[in-house]
């Protein structure tokens, strides 16, 4: 198979995992639209307005792009700490005071996945775009790729940087975003139960796991390469899934234990209400009784 067409089919891959995701979900799981719609604009208020405004005043600052390359480590870790406190932060606001006390764990899971739907979007519109450049360039047509906002130059220098890079930095490009996709769900998940228990100890342990997990990832990627970081989204994706199906468990025991209530509340209501109609049988029987 030629680059381009593996190109091609990652860019497929990385829209339609998450979006047919969400379709099959919602035919087991009515959740609202309206929680997929508020997983999308979180991601834009989160990472472009919030990390934006945040680097815009360290530039200003004297922290330019420079100061973070030369301390990289640094960076990686603000960058996981702002992404962890901004995501979690506008999240839980969104789900507390525009989804409200109305949402439910469904909606929240669909929304954890739809907050990365524009990431996945824009990373299969780089792929495809990708998958032109190997095929003209192949092919020797990338002059036809010209424009004015896209000199030759800048053409080549994308082809050198595919050669560069290699096709399985596409594919693991693709794992990254399934692996965040799975996270952001559960963290949505229990960002959820902060909110229904309107208890703010919730959100920050769910923080702490966050930026354990993020962390570790980033960190793998940075330093350790192609394989340490597949084996870390491997485990995190894991970690992640099992800590969910705990979860699940225990939500669906105290679902039930709820609904055993309200069924045993119900049946006290019905036979305290059959006691009184007994009460007043009695009494009437009694005064007809006086009467003769």
């Amino acid at each position: 198979m030629s680059i381009s067409l593996q190109l091609y089919l990652i860019g497929g891959i990385e829209i339609l995992v998450p979006v047919m995701f969400l379709i099959l979900y919602r035919r087991s799981h009515k959740f609202r639209i309206s929680s997929v719609i508020s997983g999308i604009g979180s991601y834009f208020l989160a990472s472009n307005i919030l990390m934006g405004t945040f680097s815009m005043f360290m530039a200003s600052a004297g922290l330019d792009q420079q100061f973070w390359t030369n301390h990289s480590f640094l960076s990686n870790i603000v960058n996981v700490l702002l992404n962890v406190v901004f995501s979690n932060i506008t999240i839980f606001l969104v789900m507390k005071f525009v989804l409200k006390k109305k949402i439910r764990i469904y909606d929240a899971v669909a929304m954890g996945v739809s907050y990365w739907v524009a990431e996945a979007l824009m990373l299969s519109t780089s792929s495809i775009s990708y998958a032109r450049i190997a095929s003209m360039s192949a092919e020797g047509r990338l002059k036809e790729m010209v424009t004015e906002s896209l000199p030759l130059d800048q053409l080549e220098e994308y082809a050198s940087n595919l050669q560069t890079l290699g096709i399985s930095s596409f594919y693991i490009q693709v794992l990254g975003i399934i692996v965040l996709s799975i996270i952001s769900a559960v963290i949505c998940v229990f960002l959820f139960h902060a909110v229904k228990r309107d208890n703010l100890k919730f959100l920050w342990m769910t923080m702490g796991v966050h930026l354990l997990i993020l962390t570790m990832m980033n960190l793998s990627l940075a330093y350790g390469g192609d394989i340490p970081y597949i084996i870390a989204n491997v485990v995190a994706a894991a970690i992640a899934i099992v800590i969910y199906m705990q979860y699940w468990k225990w939500y669906k025991e105290q679902q039930m234990e709820l609904s055993r209530k309200k069924q045993e509340y119900k049946q006290r209501q019905k036979a305290a209400t059959g006691n009184v109609i007994s009460v007043k049988v009695s009494e009437g029987n009694s005064d007809t009784e006086e009467q003769d």
